[in-house]
């Protein structure tokens, strides 16, 4: 007879429930999933969630459920929702990146600025503070892809070449955050291998530690952990041989690397390569001193911090990251998006803990969606939150739960 299920379960439970039915060991479970046992125990324990929708439907295969709501506990808020919406300006951002590879018609005759192009951008990432960011630099990645292809493709010189590509691949390195904020990883992973390309051919090593920043990304929400941590290590690698040469803007990436290099390695549960390269770029942070921010990235001292947050949940330890939340101002981050990115991984921390602490939970999501309305509205993991605790039906947040559920399309 199959398990019984009870109103509130979360997806962890009802994986345990289904192993445990079917007979299997959790480390037979965890091994045919391709995952360690410590990750399989604590998705069943629901201090971690499955990240990614194969791995969920690789799950129901080998437990023989035939739906993977019957995992997920509810048909309508099944994680195929999140798939199904797309961002409005989705279709413009794609056929800008489109055009800069296979341009339609001729291109202007009017000289690009390279000077001024260079400022539009800087312009472009100084507006991380904005709660509407998102929204704003989908705005103005196209009209940015138009110049700096155009620039490319009048450079006559070799000096001028350079300096326009590595425009163009700095673009591109913005356009694919864009799709990665917004979760669509297809496009991102199609902007970080431009970004590549033409940071390769400036010979920029600012630009090729951008692009390499980019790429571990994307392999991250890939789910191919050792992978992206591999490239942060050769985008800093490629930084290392200049770090004299520029005392901040270098060393700041290369700090940079090494904390995104930490929370890749915490989410393949590599709890000895997390404290190795969180210990570089915390030392690194502090050693540029309490003032500085770098202007793309935004590493700095609290995002030390921030990258705290993020490590600890991927690695399973709510209580760690409820700590280190603490011990710290989260708007002291000079960017919306890593505020809002870490405050849904609070909101999952205390969602997850022992004792649902979903008002908590709810009010860090609300949070979230205060910074960055489009991070929240587009996230899966606030999405699957926020049905998970929809589906533990506590009045307390009943109503608070329902208007974000609404505002962020799950009813849609």
């Amino acid at each position: 007879m199959p398990p019984t299920f009870y109103d509130g379960m979360s997806t962890g439970e009802r994986i345990a429930a289904w192993r445990t039915y079917r007979g299997m060991t959790q480390e037979a479970c965890a091994g045919l999933v391709g995952r360690s046992l410590s990750w399989w125990k604590k998705v069943e324990q629901g201090v971690r969630h499955v990240e990614r929708l194969s791995d969920l439907a690789l799950i129901a295969q080998i437990l023989k459920v035939r739906d993977i709501a019957d995992l997920t506990g509810a048909l309508e808020f099944s994680l195929a929702l999140d798939r199904q919406r797309e961002h409005p300006q989705m279709s413009t951002m794609r056929q800008a990146v489109a055009d800069t590879v296979a341009p339609r018609g001729t291109r202007d005759d009017i000289p690009v600025d390279l000077s001024a192009l260079r400022g539009e951008l800087d312009a472009v990432w100084a507006e991380q503070n904005s709660p509407r960011f998102v929204s704003s630099v989908a705005n103005q990645i196209p009209r940015l892809l138009r110049s700096a292809t155009t620039a490319r493709f009048a450079a006559d010189d070799p000096v001028s070449v350079r300096h326009a590509v590595a425009l163009l691949s700095e673009v591109y390195v913005l356009a694919g955050y864009w799709f990665r904020y917004i979760s669509d990883t297809g496009p991102a992973q199609n902007s970080s291998y431009l970004a590549q390309s033409a940071a390769l051919e400036s010979e920029d090593p600012r630009m090729i530690a951008l692009a390499a920043w980019l790429q571990a990304g994307v392999l991250k929400d890939l789910g191919q952990f050792e992978e992206s941590v591999d490239m942060c290590q050769r985008g800093a690698e490629v930084l290392e041989a200049h770090l004299a040469d520029d005392p901040a803007d270098f060393r700041a990436l290369w700090g940079h690397l090494q904390l995104q290099a930490a929370l890749n390695a915490a989410h393949a549960t590599d709890e000895g390569t997390v404290l190795r390269f969180w210990d570089r770029g915390d030392e690194m942070a502090r050693r540029l001193g309490s003032d500085y921010v770098h202007p793309v990235t935004k590493f700095c001292q609290a995002n030390v911090g921030i990258f705290a947050i993020r490590a600890n949940t991927a690695l399973g330890r709510s209580s760690a990251a409820i700590t280190a939340a603490d011990r710290m101002d989260i708007t002291a981050m000079p960017a919306v998006t890593s505020r809002a990115l870490a405050l849904v991984d609070l909101a999952r921390c205390y969602a997850n803990a022992q004792a649902h602490d979903d008002v908590a939970a709810v009010h860090m999501l609300q949070r979230a969606e205060q910074e960055s309305p489009d991070i929240v509205a587009y996230s899966t993991f606030a999405h699957e939150l926020t049905r998970e605790i929809m589906r533990r039906g506590r009045q307390t947040v009943s109503q608070e739960i329902h208007d974000l559920a609404r505002r962020i399309g799950i009813f849609s």
